[in-house]
């Protein structure tokens, strides 16, 4: 195991913090300062609490370093690497956690290792706000000698995330919405809160508060001046995400720039969870390997489905199942039309209706063209079958030539028309189809109307699972960002 490899991560958060401060103050390395800002702003760790239990403020230390700092600033792009002082203090640290017994390298360890070298500019800055090091290696001895109390998440502190959103269209402020209303619920059952810190659009351009935004104004449309600078890396330097959740428009052949925009989220430090279907078709081996790489998590619960639980489901659920065969309705704009076809509207009658209230883009094509549908079975089949399959290579048959008279006529037979989407894996090889077909009147299918959706999965060890999504908004997609980011906490609380 290497040593990276017995960081907690709290520890490698530290790390990514203490990155952050170094870039905001342009300091072309990451110092002993920058590393004690770390340790301060890692509200969870042990070192943080010891810090705090002794008086340390954030603000006073950012004044302080800044004052000792000053002079230290660099101008343009340069390699930010550890300084000479920091990798010494690391090498401590993983001593400290050597000399304790313990098999991991934690805060608490940063801290000690820091004030074991007893130089550096942390420990100018310690002894400028009056504490030494053997007041604080006293303090950090009783807090881990305390005997841990049973605490329930809403007696502890909870952890606090910043949070970026990339993307505020309907399911973008639907999200800011669930974040707020379920602020009070996470916190008390999770021990999570959080701050939006980061908001960004065609329409808005960037913003960035990293003290966070009121959401209220947000959702009225007050918006603050954006940055002068339309980048991303500038953007999330600025806001400083420990999570990003990407939610632009879909690209259905390339996936772009929404994997642009998730790599950069990666590269930041962040964890990145999108609903854009795009970038798991067109790069989930790549995204996937890039979040293990930088110890974060790429996650796309709202890919398909909404807010149902699909993609959970098969990673946590169904351990060494099998998935043979899937079938199902996929797509809500189109199965809303087509109910609405066979209730006398026309077609495209039925496609403003799906606009009004919200569901359809200005130009539906992608919906009733059978390319949204196509997309999401081949995120299914890459992800749950793991082979890929590229949307072109399924050539999906819309719905514009049905008439109302042909869907008044099916559901009068007994038959009603359905975009019905299919995957089959046979020997290795994948072939799908996204098509309108009549389907029996005992069909699941046949049940779902309006923005419902469904999906029955036949596998080796079970031969008919079904999912279903009963009026399915811009709410239930929402959810799925919500849960994947509660998911991401949890396993992080839990290391």
């Amino acid at each position: 195991m290497t040593q990276l490899e017995r960081f907690t991560q709290r520890a490698r958060r530290v790390l990514s913090l203490a990155q952050q401060e170094a870039e905001r103050m342009s300091h072309s390395y990451i110092g002993t300062e920058h590393l004690l800002l770390g340790l301060m702003k890692e509200e969870g760790g042990v070192a943080g609490r010891v810090l705090r239990e002794l008086g340390l403020e954030v603000r006073r230390v950012q004044e302080t370093v800044e004052s000792l700092t000053v002079a230290r600033r660099t101008t343009g792009l340069t390699k930010i690497e550890l300084s000479p002082g920091t990798k010494r203090g690391l090498e401590l640290a993983v001593d400290e956690a050597r000399r304790m017994g313990h098999h991991y390298v934690g805060t608490e360890h940063f801290l000690l290792g820091l004030v074991r070298q007893n130089e550096g500019v942390a420990i100018d800055v310690l002894k400028q706000l009056g504490l030494s090091a053997e007041q604080i290696r006293k303090q950090t001895r009783r807090v881990l000698q305390e005997k841990p109390a049973v605490q329930t998440a809403s007696q502890s502190e909870p952890r606090v995330y910043s949070l970026a959103l990339l993307g505020f269209g309907n399911v973008g402020k639907a999200l800011a919405q669930l974040l707020e209303s379920k602020r009070a619920e996470v916190r008390e059952k999770y021990g999570i809160d959080y701050k939006i810190t980061g908001i960004a659009s065609r329409r808005i351009g960037w913003l960035a508060n990293p003290d966070g935004f009121n959401v209220d104004a947000l959702l009225a449309g007050n918006y603050p001046a954006p940055l002068t600078a339309s980048d991303i890396r500038y953007w999330l330097k600025a806001a400083r995400p420990d999570v990003l959740f990407e939610n632009t428009s879909l690209n259905p052949q390339t996936g772009q720039p929404a994997i642009d925009y998730l790599k950069a989220g990666l590269g930041h430090g962040a964890h990145v969870i999108t609903a854009n279907k795009g970038p798991v078709v067109h790069a989930y081996h790549e995204l996937n390997a890039l979040a293990k790489a930088k110890g974060k998590r790429f996650l796309f619960e709202a890919a398909v489905m909404g807010g149902a639980p699909i993609f959970s489901l098969f990673r946590e659920a169904l351990p060494a199942a099998h998935l043979h065969r899937f079938r199902g309705i996929l797509n809500s704009t189109t199965n809303l039309i087509l109910t609405e076809m066979e209730n006398g509207l026309t077609f495209d009658q039925a496609v403003k209706k799906a606009q009004d209230i919200g569901i359809a883009e200005t130009d539906p094509s992608a919906d009733v063209d059978g390319w949204d549908a196509a997309v999401k079975v081949s995120a299914l089949a890459t992800v749950l079958m793991e082979a890929p399959v590229k949307p072109q290579d399924i050539k999906p048959q819309g719905i514009r030539h049905l008439t109302g008279d042909q869907m008044r006529a099916a559901r009068a037979e007994g038959k009603p028309y359905k975009l019905v989407c299919k995957a089959e894996k046979v020997n290795g090889k994948v072939t799908a189809s996204v098509r309108p077909e009549q389907v029996n009147a005992d069909d699941p299918l046949a049940g779902i109307n309006g923005t419902s959706s469904i999906v029955i999965f036949e596998m080796d060890t079970i031969y008919g699972l079904t999912l279903s999504e009963i009026g399915g908004d811009a709410v239930t997609t929402a959810y799925g960002p919500l849960a994947d980011f509660i998911t991401i906490a949890k396993g992080e609380a839990s290391q």
